[in-house]
């Protein structure tokens, strides 16, 4: 989870009111020192009833407000400053910004316009508008108003790091490191843009570089469940097990109730065969978010592996009617129906996958297969043909290409598709065996028993039978 950093502007400089408020005022700036958000706004609302119009007073009880992450007194508050003062920039942008917090994006939008009517060389309005265009995923928008906001102000480290997370958006992986190494240049201690270039290092498969940037996140912020949730993700992928476990432990430990760190433990516990621990990892997931669709659908994969089929099929539907267009558990459910015997209800989700993602080499495969347990061997051979064409590294779909040709009688033809499985993968026990039967069909008894006994030397024990026959 990307933490988000926008900007917020005090109004300075104070003036001197009557001396109680002053009072009020010192007092909770020193609260929001500590982090005392609710003692402050106390203070900050004390200050503004001795002077209800104190455009100062205001800004900072919005600033409170935002910190304890009460929004619509935020909104409040800068509304006030608003009647106070129309042309007040610094409130229309900040008060973009907290519609950003609640989604209000247009919303958002509409004040960031009214701050850029004002002063249209305003960065900060500039970057909350392009925030505020990040969350409608108009990322080329949101692109476009904080190169803006750069050229007006070279220095705004967030605007770059605002920046860079939009162009790992738009998989612009390498201008997305150089804005947030910019976004760190400016300011060393950016604890976002450090978590930030961790996650693309990450996206890029530079797990060993990413570590480093999670390492830095929380040696800056040692409370920072994200990142020692994603240094955990990293160790995952390095096959760090034991760390990464302790990685989402402490993650647990700080946010107790968030449901992704539940899930991803329970992936690298999967990773360790610990099915159950898994298990049970995402049933929390799912007890803590009864609508996160990832969560069912890897409890439903655990279902898979143990052939409760049923089980599985409840999961990914659950899956599939929160997310209608998740193309990978309609996939997973056509499988788990195709084990039951079901291979028109698996064809028919098996195709929404394909609808979805027409480059998905593994959903034309799966489908293939689903076809030829119903001797629907043409669309078969289409579908293996397909997978073959979107990914030429696919051993499987020539094997079966080869299994379509033996049930044809085209021995010879069966024996290329093999040859070429074969070739991709070297340890594939199955291609030999059948291989092997292939050519006794042709005769060639002396070719079918190296076949049979590599394929009983790579652990296919079926090949006994059929060297004891041919091999003697």
């Amino acid at each position: 989870m990307k933490k988000a950093y926008f900007i917020i502007i005090l109004f300075l400089p104070l003036f001197t009111l009557a001396q109680t408020a002053e009072d009020y005022l010192n007092a909770g700036i020193r609260s929001l020192k500590v982090k005392d958000y609710p003692g402050a706004n106390a203070q900050f609302s004390n200050a503004i009833k001795l002077a209800p119009d104190s455009i100062v007073f205001h800004a900072y009880r919005g600033q409170a407000e935002i910190l304890s992450k009460n929004y619509n007194g935020a909104i409040d508050d800068y509304t006030t400053i608003i009647k106070l003062d129309p042309q007040n920039i610094d409130a229309y942008s900040n008060r973009g910004l907290v519609k950003i917090y609640i989604k209000d994006f247009k919303g958002a939008i509409a004040d960031c316009n009214h701050a850029l009517l004002i002063n249209a060389q305003t960065d900060s309005a500039l970057n909350n508008r392009g925030l505020a265009k990040f969350g409608l995923n108009d990322f080329n928008g949101a692109i476009s108003d904080l190169d803006q906001a750069i050229i007006i102000n070279p220095k705004n480290s967030k605007a770059y790091y605002n920046r860079g997370n939009t162009k790992s958006q738009l998989k612009d992986y390498d201008g997305a490191i150089a804005d947030l190494n910019r976004a760190i240049e400016i300011n060393p201690k950016f604890i976002g843009a450090y978590f930030s270039r961790g996650i693309v290092k990450f996206l890029l498969k530079q797990y060993d570089s990413s570590l480093l940037d999670f390492d830095k996140s929380i040696t800056l912020d040692p409370g920072y469940a994200e990142a020692y949730d994603r240094r955990g993700v990293s160790k995952t992928r390095l096959k760090d097990y034991s760390d990464a476990i302790d990685d989402f432990n402490q993650a647990i430990t700080i946010k107790p109730n968030y449901d992704a760190f539940y899930r991803d433990r329970g992936e690298t516990k999967v990773a360790m065969k610990d099915l159950s621990g898994g298990f049970a990892d995402y049933n929390k997931a799912i007890l803590i978010n009864p609508k996160y669709s990832l969560a069912y659908y890897n409890r439903a994969e655990i279902k898979m592996i143990n052939k409760d089929y049923k089980g599985a099929i409840a999961d990914y539907t659950e899956a599939i009617l929160i997310n209608p267009e998740f193309s990978d558990a309609y996939n997973n459910r056509g499988c788990a129906k195709g084990a039951l015997g079901d291979f028109g209800g698996a064809i028919s989700d098996i195709s929404k996958t394909i609808a979805f993602s027409p480059d998905n080499y593994t959903a034309y495969y799966n489908r293939g297969g689903e076809e030829l347990a119903m001797n629907k061997n043409k669309a078969a051979l289409d579908d293996y043909t397909k997978a073959i064409a979107l990914n030429p590294q696919y051993s499987e779909a020539y094997f079966h290409i080869g299994i379509l040709m033996i049930n044809n009688n085209n021995y010879e033809k069966a024996i290329n598709d093999f040859n070429k499985a074969i070739l991709i993968n070297p340890q594939y026990a199955f291609a030999y065996y059948d291989r092997a039967k292939a050519k006794i069909h042709l005769h060639d008894n002396k070719g079918a028993c190296l076949d049979f006994n590599k394929a009983n030397d790579l652990g296919f024990p079926e090949a006994i039978s059929y060297i004891t026959k041919y091999c003697k």
